[in-house]
């Protein structure tokens, strides 16, 4: 059995290091070129995103003498604000519903 000198050892080592950090850099490169092309998103996205206020319009008006609403209620509500959300492409965080007696309601939207 050959007896490996210092010398070797140490060669061996400073290789394996290198090939490591090499490994890591292309890993970053290859990561980096898929999300700038689209291929994979991009985790950090959502965290640097803001959230985005859409109103979302009631549609309201007078027949005979009652108001009739678009939005009617928070169901309703959260139904348009996911629609809104997604035609903008972005992801639906939460809607905001307020009941307003004699003219339209309203609807706030949450979008990221």
């Amino acid at each position: 059995m050959p007896i490996k000198s210092k010398k070797n050892k140490k060669r061996f080592s400073k290789n394996k290091h290198i090939i490591l950090i090499l490994a890591i850099v292309l890993l970053i490169i290859f990561l980096t070129i898929l999300f700038e092309n689209g291929l994979i998103k991009n985790p950090l996205d959502k965290l640097v995103k803001k959230t985005q206020e859409i109103n979302a319009k009631d549609l309201c008006s007078i027949i005979a003498g009652n108001i009739i609403h678009t939005v009617s209620d928070e169901g309703e509500c959260k139904l348009q604000c996911r629609a809104e959300c997604e035609t903008r492409d972005l992801e639906f965080q939460k809607s905001n519903f307020q009941l307003i007696e004699n003219d339209c309601n309203s609807c706030i939207c949450y979008c990221k």
